[in-house]
């Protein structure tokens, strides 16, 4: 595995020497949104009757650029509701919980061609935690660890295509459910060049 991940850094490096000049060694301010679908890994309770654990994601980001190897990115993210089924001594209860937040990261990218990229990231995600139902109403927020990584490429000299995976690290508390989240989204971005 390690000689694979090797030989493919050795490929990326190689085949942006050969294209000449990348376009994303240009530094500079973007900003962008993205749009995609979440999944939550341990989001109910083993007693739950249903449980429904994935839903839309969608969210903004800005970021600047300083390199085509290190870029720092700020956003929000809106990880849309789940929503669980419990048995109830003579009816059922339905439960609802939405979270959202705001990350810092930083992104590592090695061009793979001249406009095109792979990266990785890794930051931390303010999250915020709402669970009701017809009996309670309860909200928390705290930090967690965000993991993430994917590929973009250039349109033109301005516009940045994404497609990316994110990992986010036991969002939610005892009091709202925890659980992990993973997102899976693809993001239009615009380039603010600084010449």
């Amino acid at each position: 595995m390690r000689r694979t991940i090797i030989l493919l850094g050795l490929w990326a490096w190689s085949a942006n020497a050969q294209a000449g000049e990348s376009a994303f060694d240009e530094p500079g301010f973007y900003l962008g949104g993205e749009i995609g679908a979440r999944g939550y890994q341990n989001a109910c309770g083993p007693e739950a009757l249903s449980c429904d654990r994935r839903d839309a994601a969608w969210g903004g980001y800005a970021g600047y650029r300083f390199s085509h190897f290190i870029s720092v990115e700020a956003g929000y993210l809106d990880l849309g509701e789940a929503r669980a089924t419990y048995p109830r001594l003579t009816s059922t209860l339905e439960v609802t919980g939405d979270i959202e937040g705001y990350g810092l990261s930083a992104l590592l990218g090695i061009p793979a061609t001249a406009d095109v990229r792979f990266f990785v990231r890794a930051g931390a995600f303010r999250w915020q935690a709402e669970t009701h139902s017809s009996e309670f109403a309860i909200e928390d927020q705290a930090w967690s660890a965000m993991l993430g990584g994917g590929f973009e490429w250039h349109s033109g000299r301005s516009w940045l295509w994404r497609c990316q995976y994110l990992y986010l690290d036991d969002i939610g508390s005892s009091n709202t459910g925890r659980a992990n989240g993973h997102v899976v989204s693809v993001a239009l971005g615009y380039l603010f060049h600084r010449r």
